[in-house]
């Protein structure tokens, strides 16, 4: 009978046992889930950190660079497109009334070179702007966008310049084209006693006057 108890105590100590045990696997079962549900809300919340831009390009400028709360939609880095370059040219109105969209631009200045690469003309803005000179003159301007052509800049880079944003360049736009043509300096232009335009030619060894329009 003591042995018959001794194994009946056992028995249930042993099922108390076994019950626990399974009670606490249940229990850390459950906390695996959880583990589990806190990691991948972990993992989404890395991922919203993880900022990726529309496109690929060079940062211009950084605008936050500390630690710091910010608010939604806040301007954070600005991004370009260093083969997408443009120019913004800033035309007198009364010469950017005469400009088409197609125009063929030269671009030239220091940053360019010797020699000048091609451009057209993309977009003439619909508003001007009033800009003041150094000497307090006013001048009415038109913001004019220039496009380089498709292999201006593999061109100036070949030359060892890369152009980057806010660099300064010159930019002549052709308005017309014509063929076939006689040009002179304009400083050997001079007024006749009519008024009108006249130019020194050499004939036979002798300067004579000749009327041009």
């Amino acid at each position: 009978e003591s042995i018959r108890s001794a194994m009946t105590i056992g028995r249930e100590s042993i099922n108390k046992y076994v019950e626990k045990k399974s009670l606490k696997r249940d229990v850390m079962e459950q906390e695996l889930i959880e583990a589990q549900l806190q990691l991948e809300q972990l993992e989404r919340d890395l991922e919203r950190a993880d900022l990726r831009s529309a496109v690929s390009g060079t940062v211009l400028h950084r605008h936050v660079s500390n630690k710091r709360m910010l608010s939604p939609g806040e301007l954070l880095l600005e991004i370009g497109r260093m083969e997408q370059l443009e120019i913004e040219a800033e035309i007198l109105s009364e010469d950017a009334v005469i400009l088409q969209k197609g125009f063929a631009v030269d671009i030239v200045g220091p940053s360019i070179g010797p020699t000048p690469v091609a451009g057209t003309v993309e977009r003439i803005e619909p508003q001007g702007f009033t800009k003041v000179l150094s000497l307090g003159v006013e001048q009415q301007r038109v913001r004019v966008i220039i496009r380089f052509q498709p292999d201006a800049l593999q061109t100036l880079k070949e030359r060892g310049r890369v152009l980057g944003a806010d660099y300064r360049v010159r930019v002549r736009i052709y308005t017309g084209q014509h063929t076939n043509t006689l040009t002179v300096p304009r400083s050997a232009l001079f007024r006749g006693s009519d008024g009108g335009w006249q130019v020194f030619t050499v004939r036979a060894g002798r300067a004579d006057r000749l009327g041009v329009e």
